[in-house]
């Protein structure tokens, strides 16, 4: 192909020359005035043809960039062509044309897929961008919400204040719940989440919206169902004892539904009441106790958040600063070791308190104790604080009921903590997980 161009540049390039010599002979001899001319007009020929033929190559690849510039692949690459180079030439832009004609029908299939598994999720989903101009909204965000058309957030201020300031003010990788009472003539519960990305053009938001309110009325159901089981438990467990003294006391003092007269009332049997009445004023003070428990699980105060840096907040909390060092470790995992956090000092020591006197009490049979307390930002971007021991562990089938108020595995125990610890992370717009550790012991996260 190259030896084929290069013997047609030098054969048009001595044309040019020849005829230029004949131009300047003929210029300065006594020839036909004709011939000068005849010889310019040829070698302005040859040279219009010589530019032409350097320029063929440059519009065939021109005409093919402004045909794939306007997504137009019909156009036909003759493999015949007077000249080699233009053939070979032809050859690789029509391989180039199918590739580019074959991605782009593969691009539009894969566009109306994605277009369709948008449209047809039940998850309503919104795209816009900085200056709050909609992108795309889905068929089910547009129903769940009750839409038709929508071209800008602030559309949706006309129907619910909450709903547009939650989702203007949302940020990156945040989630909210909002009730609203406008959404098809009921009360709906909305999960929001959003994540913030860029399309080579512009800084676009896309929002999720799930209405969560049949998902929350089952777990909620299901929550009261375990909580009235415990609760049940407790209380029949203290007035089972007071119902029986109190039936047995009675037969003391009475027979047949009469009284029994003093003469005959024992020393012994005084002695067996008062015993018996300790007994139901012992019981009635645990139930009064378990009440107040039960109040104060109800009556969190809102948290009051300030700044704070985390390492210096775990080394002096009380119940780690009291301890010995050598059994419980804090660790970052974080390249920035002065991380803070926005939270209510108060209340997240209880929570800690909780935790780590728990795993205290879960290491004592270890030969060698272990709590490791580690604080950073996990892959969700989120701040977390982890408590980890190498005590035995906790069934797989209680790591849930744990959170029960009220629900005890231990002695004594009043099955407050951990529900009260869930609770103050909820109230944080956090929440606090637990696992079991491969080796040994388990591992709670508060994760904010």
């Amino acid at each position: 192909m190259k030896s084929s161009f290069n013997v047609q540049l030098i054969l048009r390039l001595i044309g040019i020359a020849l005829t230029s010599a004949i131009f300047t002979v003929s210029i300065y001899s006594q020839f036909n005035i004709a011939i000068p001319i005849i010889a310019c007009l040829v070698l302005v020929w040859q040279i219009n043809k010589f530019i032409s033929y350097l320029n063929k190559t440059n519009k065939q690849i021109n005409f093919f960039f402004e045909a794939i510039l306007n997504d137009d692949f019909s156009s036909i690459y003759p493999l015949k062509r007077k000249s080699k180079i233009l053939e070979d030439l032809n050859s690789k832009l029509k391989k180039v044309n199918e590739k580019m004609k074959d991605a782009f029908v593969t691009n539009a299939q894969q566009e109306q897929y994605f277009q369709a598994l948008i449209e047809h999720i039940g998850t309503g989903i919104l795209t816009f961008n900085e200056n709050g101009f909609i992108i795309h909204a889905n068929s089910s965000f547009k129903q769940l919400l009750g839409y038709k058309h929508l071209s800008h957030i602030k559309q949706l201020k006309t129907k619910n204040e909450l709903l547009y300031q939650t989702i203007a003010h949302i940020q990156h990788k945040e989630q909210k719940i909002i009730k609203l009472h406008s959404i098809k003539e009921d009360k709906t519960k909305l999960l929001l989440k959003a994540i913030d990305f860029h399309n080579g053009k512009e800084k676009l938001k896309l929002i999720t919206v799930q209405d969560i309110n049949k998902e929350l009325n089952e777990n909620e159901l299901d929550s009261w169902m375990k909580l009235i089981r415990v609760l049940t438990h407790e209380i029949m467990n203290s007035i089972a004892p007071i119902t029986s003294l109190s039936e047995t006391l009675s037969t003391f003092y009475s027979k047949n539904g009469l009284p029994i007269p003093k003469s005959e009332i024992s020393d012994k049997t005084i002695e067996t009441t008062i015993r018996g009445l300790d007994v139901i004023q012992e019981q009635g003070i645990g139930l009064m106790h378990f009440v107040e428990s039960y109040r104060s699980l109800m009556r969190l105060p809102k948290p009051k958040k300030e700044e704070f840096e985390i390492l210096a907040f775990l080394k002096n909390c009380p119940i780690i600063s009291q301890n010995d060092n050598t059994t419980i470790k804090i660790e970052c995992n974080n390249e920035n070791k002065q991380l803070s956090l926005n939270a209510d000092k108060e209340q997240l020591t209880q929570i800690l308190n909780n935790l780590i006197k728990n795993a205290l009490q879960a290491t004592e049979a270890c030969i060698v104790p272990s709590i490791n307390i580690n604080y950073g930002i996990n892959q969700e971007e989120q701040k977390y604080i982890s408590i980890k021991d190498n005590g035995q562990g906790i069934p797989e089938e209680l790591l849930e009921e744990i959170f029960i108020p009220f629900y005890t595995t231990k002695e004594g125990g009043s099955g407050i903590g951990l529900s009260l610890s869930r609770q103050i992370m909820r109230l944080h717009g956090g929440v606090i997980d637990v696992k079991n550790n491969p080796d040994s012991g388990v591992t709670f996260t508060l994760r904010f």
